[in-house]
């Protein structure tokens, strides 16, 4: 019988082959291979592998291999994706410049990635995991809110890779090629032409106090410019207006009387405790309110401005005034599928759920007042002196509100009457 059995050459040094619950196992002595050593090697061998020894060297051997996997398995379920959202998360709130709403917006975009892949590990996201969740989303929203998605789902996978460049190096061309996948339109910014902004206003003032606050509001917009909720915020120190705007940024803005007086009536209309303060949530309300009913109004600019259409369902312009906002939608509405319908070569019947929603987007809104007052005062003063008055960071910001066309400057250019 052979007293070192399975001692044996394997690589460059005395190894010792075994089976291990039918799994062969090489054992490495450390002792390199040679008939010189091999008196060394059967020392070795009889220490670990001797009938006394040799169950306890393979329970050593199995108990390790079991610790071994365990560690590794842990290791590997701090890769899930859940892992991940939850230090991005918790990076993200501390910093100043992330509003709540968008924090809790990255949240829902990214958790519905990880529901849709079951929390898979990082390292089995592909292209073609992204592209089937794309195609999902596309089913029940429009292009634009995809590439939404898709915009969330690469900053968290730019920051995976910030976490662990070593590890998720080869996300990196994962994150470049995302760009292809995106199905949205560009957005084309809307600007609000002078003639539909005294429509917007005129049907606006119905002679009741919330039609003169809206009215005053439009007007306060149309005039400085400000985002939607920037018009409730802050306070005026002489003629001096101070709020807090996009991203926390501090802005100074000097008003003239006419601005000061329409500034008064909407912070008027707020309701505010013993120092004489509203809480953000109110201004927030007030804000949307105030958003939906300018939604409807401009619903009601774009059905007077296609008078075929109002014929067709046996209304008139002078019917607009008095027509209720369910009817105004429910036309509105209608006739934006229309004309999308229109611009893609098909018919409303054959519109998806998606499209109907992106055509719903294809009329002016509230920030189109401030499109308008950029792009008139950028004409008057310039993109320069527009970007400071605006707060605007850089200059291609500013020029990005500013619309005006070829047809109408070569007409000034050229000087033709």
């Amino acid at each position: 019988m052979n007293k070192y059995k399975g001692l044996t050459k394997h690589g460059n040094f005395w190894s010792v082959k075994k089976y291990v619950f039918g799994k062969q196992k090489w054992f490495n002595s450390g002792i390199r291979f040679s008939e010189e050593t091999r008196p060394q090697a059967e020392k070795w061998y009889l220490k670990h592998f001797g009938r006394e020894k040799q169950l306890s060297t393979f329970q050593k051997q199995i108990a390790y291999d079991q610790k071994h996997r365990e560690n590794q398995k842990e290791e590997r379920e701090l890769t899930r994706l859940s892992f991940y959202l939850e230090k991005f998360i918790e990076t993200r709130a501390n910093d100043p410049k992330i509003k709540e709403s968008t924090l809790t917006d990255y949240h829902s975009c990214i958790n519905k990635f990880i529901n849709f892949t079951e929390n898979c590990y990082m390292e089995e996201i592909n292209m073609s995991i992204i592209r089937k969740f794309r195609d999902e989303l596309a089913q029940s929203m429009t292009g634009n809110g995809v590439d939404r998605y898709l915009t969330r789902l690469k900053v968290f996978v730019n920051f995976i890779i910030d976490d662990d460049q070593k590890k998720f190096e080869r996300l990196a061309s994962l994150v470049r090629r995302m760009k292809s996948l995106k199905v949205g339109m560009k957005k084309q910014k809307k600007v609000m032409s002078e003639e539909d902004f005294n429509l917007l206003t005129t049907f606006a003032d119905d002679g009741t106090i919330w039609g003169t606050f809206l009215s005053t509001y439009h007007k306060f917009a149309a005039s400085t410019g400000a985002r939607l909720i920037e018009c409730l915020r802050g306070q005026i120190d002489d003629n001096v207006w101070r709020y807090v705007g996009k991203r926390r940024k501090m802005h100074e803005m000097t008003l003239n009387n006419d601005q000061i007086q329409q500034w008064y009536v909407l912070n008027n209309f707020l309701k505010k405790d013993e120092d004489g303060l509203t809480d953000s949530s109110l201004i927030k309300d007030l804000s949307v309110r105030v958003s939906k009913a300018t939604t409807m109004l401009c619903r009601k600019v774009l059905l007077y401005n296609n008078p075929d259409f109002l014929k067709k369902n046996g209304l008139s312009r002078r019917d607009l005034v008095d027509l209720s906002n369910k009817k105004t939608n429910t036309l509105g509405v209608k006739l934006l599928y229309v004309n999308y319908a229109k611009v893609n070569g098909t018919t409303v019947s054959r519109l998806s759920s998606s499209q109907k929603r992106e055509a719903k987007t294809q009329n002016v809104s509230f920030h189109s007042i401030r499109h308008k007052m950029i792009t008139d005062n950028v004409l008057k003063y310039g993109s320069a002196k527009v970007m400071a008055h605006i707060g605007h960071a850089n200059i291609s910001t500013t020029e990005g509100y500013t619309h005006i066309s070829q047809k109408d400057v070569s007409k000034e250019i050229n000087q033709v009457n």
